[in-house]
């Protein structure tokens, strides 16, 4: 008894005395992007890419990749410029999507460190090119009031500007590079040169706008512009010139430059790779190579001779590639497959396939399985606007489309059906649809029929007759609706200024701020939870509403950031997701409120569209302009991990799954290399229960199945141990969680 009481003080213990991780198990993030490759450096066996959606690890042996973004810590995902130090560290310059500046970051391969103005010497926050010099010291640049280079030796901090040296005052910094004695820095505003003391100015060349600046192993200078290429051998220069038609630069923009160990240039273009073996030249694009697009932004070497290089085009057809002058290959450095960030919402078509309607398509994701319906598919038409959807009682899919045009017809409008083979498109062209304006589809059981909530009213559809309920405009002045839900023969509906409309079939209501407890007559978005109360989400609060009795939460009694509520959801636990215009997620569990914002947590937008639960309890959160955010408060479940390849920085082991449980939970954990891991289940009197894992496991993500129908309700520990034997090391990771059966 005395052993099974020790172990069970050591096992508590253990829950006050957690691993420490930069990585949010909580959080995901799929963006549209990933394909604009912008920076990429090589050390040991990993190349290190700098992409729109964050900072991508790729092993070059397996092909497995890491992807570093909110999710890790970083206050954004757009990184600028890479450069890495002898010791192994990783510099980089982060930014967003709208250009906001966030600093310079070092990561340790642990820890993030960001560097700006408000903590260092840094003039700016926006950095545009790194190098690091022989000496150590990093080279900086930087956009603020002035152009500036920096130089940090690892504790001071010195700025160049025109100030106090040639560098024009407001043109980029694009390209620092290094050769024995000098400083090479190409701007947008002409090449330069800094020996530690003096300046130089290069004015010769064909263009001002310099793109790239690489030295070679024998320290030739190469200076790409938008005019061609130039050598420069500290005495002689050579113009390879863009306005030679014999050369693949003919009215060609130069990015990157690299020389490989043959003595052969590459050389990353705006119409492909272009090669020259100083006697000939070449160029690979998408007509004559696997090159997956033609705008090569940039291009490296690595030890092994192999061509990296990051393209893309307007296509989104872009990609990490590796070319060793025989094969191509291109990885996958993104999660998910959205081809749009503008996400409008996210339903559940059944448990294991969701819906995401975007600005320009359609996704339906199952699993890691995505699949897109945009114009080059059976619709037939760019940019359709994907706002809702609905299954009929036939399993038929019906989807409508928001066009903007008040009146006539915009090909842009309509439904979508789909019966699972074939398309058939209904608008005021081709059908009695009197509408263009269609905000919310959904169907009814009871009767039979689609319902339509639009910019004239409802609208029934019975598969033959499309309907106006026109006795609307006897309940309110404008019948002009933006939302709307059934329950059973009841349809609710939101209106734009006129508050929420209820349809029994026979007669209608109004509920409004004159003859109700309903916060604001601007109506936004209408959800039924299990127990079939109505969650109206306005813009002056959240209602919610039995039938009888009305709850309100606003700013003045509760933890909402703000009064716009745009969406609600309660979760398989009962606690309520909600999301808002501009204050980002807000989650109460019925005593506690909690918000989520882009400054305190991974979440991509404050403007939240959509708020769907899948079947893994994950969170999906549609963020207006920014993609997809993914929370789940008990860690996130069984989504991208295989399609990454991803392997774990940390060792971690997270909360189980449904917790309380019964009879079934989920465990998760990750190791970071090959382990024996142990994984157990204990009582509250530390006796053992079950053996989970008891073997040999490489790197990865593990998800395991507890069955406790046998056990009495309670309190139940889970413990893991992960070591490595041939280490010779002790207990290793050692990690343990309560969790509660509750029956």
């Amino acid at each position: 008894m005395k052993k099974h009481l020790s172990l069970f003080i050591i096992l508590l213990s253990l829950l006050f005395f957690q691993n420490i991780i930069a990585q949010n198990e909580n959080w995901n993030n799929i963006i549209s992007g990933g394909k604009n490759i912008i920076a990429l450096a090589e050390y040991e066996n990993f190349i290190w890419a700098g992409t729109d959606i964050g900072l991508i690890k790729l092993n070059k042996i397996d092909g497995s990749i890491v992807i570093f973004d909110k999710t890790s810590g970083l206050p954004d995902n757009f990184i600028t410029a890479i450069a890495i130090d002898n010791n192994g560290n990783i510099w980089f310059g982060l930014s967003s999507f709208i250009g906001l500046g966030y600093g310079l970051v070092k990561y340790d391969g642990t820890n993030f460190t960001i560097y700006n103005t408000s903590n260092s010497g840094l003039p700016g926050n926006y950095i545009s090119a790194l190098c690091f010099d022989e000496e150590g010291n990093l080279w900086i640049g930087c956009i603020s009031d002035y152009t500036s280079l920096v130089k940090y030796d690892g504790v001071d901090w010195t700025i160049y500007n025109s100030n106090n040296s040639l560098l024009p005052s407001n043109k980029v910094i694009k390209s620092i590079a290094v050769d024995t004695t000098k400083l090479w820095v190409g701007t947008y505003g002409g090449l330069f040169s800094f020996d530690g003391s003096d300046w130089l100015s290069y004015p010769g060349l064909p263009s001002v706008i310099v793109k790239t600046v690489f030295v070679d192993n024998k320290n030739n200078k190469w200076v790409g512009m938008f005019g061609g290429i130039a050598e420069f051998n500290d005495s002689t220069w050579t113009i390879f010139s863009a306005s030679d038609s014999t050369t693949p630069l003919y009215y060609n923009e130069v990015y990157s430059i690299t020389i490989d160990e043959n003595n052969i240039l590459w050389a990353g273009t705006f119409k492909g790779l272009v090669k020259y073996d100083f006697e000939n030249w070449a160029i690979f694009n998408s007509t004559n190579s696997d090159i997956p697009a033609n705008q090569v932004k940039i291009v490296i070497t690595d030890i092994e001779n192999n061509k990296w290089l990051g393209s893309f085009d307007w296509n989104n057809n872009g990609r990490l590639s590796k070319y060793d002058e025989q094969n191509w290959q291109s990885y996958k450095t993104w999660k998910g497959d959205l081809n749009s960030n503008y996400i409008n919402y996210i339903k559940k078509k059944n448990n294991e396939t969701l819906w995401i309607g975007t600005h320009t398509d359609l996704n339906s994701v199952t699993g890691n399985n995505w699949e897109s319906f945009s114009w080059q598919d059976s619709i037939n038409y760019s940019n359709y606007n994907f706002v809702s959807s609905t299954t009929d009682n036939n399993g038929n899919l019906w989807f409508a489309l928001r066009g903007d045009w008040p009146i006539g017809f915009d090909p842009i409008s309509g439904i979508l059906k789909y019966d699972g083979q074939d398309w058939t498109k209904y608008d005021p062209q081709n059908s009695d649809l009197p509408v263009c304006i269609i905000d919310k589809i959904d169907y009814s059981l009871e009767d039979n029929l689609i319902w339509l909530a639009t910019s004239i009213g409802a609208i029934k559809y019975d598969g033959n007759n499309w309907t106006i309920l026109d006795t609307l405009q006897n309940i309110i002045p404008s019948p002009s609706l933006n939302t709307m839900i059934i329950d059973g023969n009841i349809k609710w509906f939101g209106s734009t200024d006129y508050g929420l409309v209820s349809y029994d079939n026979n007669s209608w209501n109004l509920y409004n701020t004159s003859n109700s407890d309903l916060p604001d007559n601007q109506i936004t978005d209408l959800y039924l939870d299990i127990n079939n109360n109505l969650w109206i989400s306005t813009q002056n609060g959240l209602a919610q509403f039995d039938q009888n009795n009305w709850i309100v939460y606003n700013t003045s009694n509760s933890g909402l950031p703000n009064n716009w509520i745009t969406c609600c959801l309660v979760d398989n636990e009962n606690e309520y997701l909600i999301g808002t215009f501009g204050g980002g997620l807000a989650e109460y569990d019925g005593e506690n409120w909690e918000v989520y914002n882009k400054n305190n947590s991974p979440l991509l937008g404050n403007t939240i569209n959509d708020l769907e639960e899948d079947v893994n309890g994950n969170i999906w959160i549609a963020c207006y302009d920014a993609g997809i955010s993914m929370y789940n408060r008990n860690g996130i479940s069984s989504v991208f991990y295989d399609e990454t390849k991803s392997i774990p920085n940390y060792f971690t082991l997270l909360q189980n799954y449904p917790n309380p449980f019964n009879p079934m939970t989920k465990i998760i954990y990750s190791i970071p290399q090959i382990d024996f891991v142990t994984l157990k289940v204990y009582d509250i009197l530390g006796r053992e229960i079950a053996v989970l894992v008891n073997e040999e496991k490489p790197a990865g993500r593990y998800e395991v199945e507890f069955y406790a129908s046998s056990l009495a309700s309670g309190i139940y520990f889970y413990r893991i141990q992960a070591f490595n034997p041939s280490s010779g090391s002790g207990q290793g990771f050692v990690d343990t969680k309560k969790m509660i059966l509750l029956k």
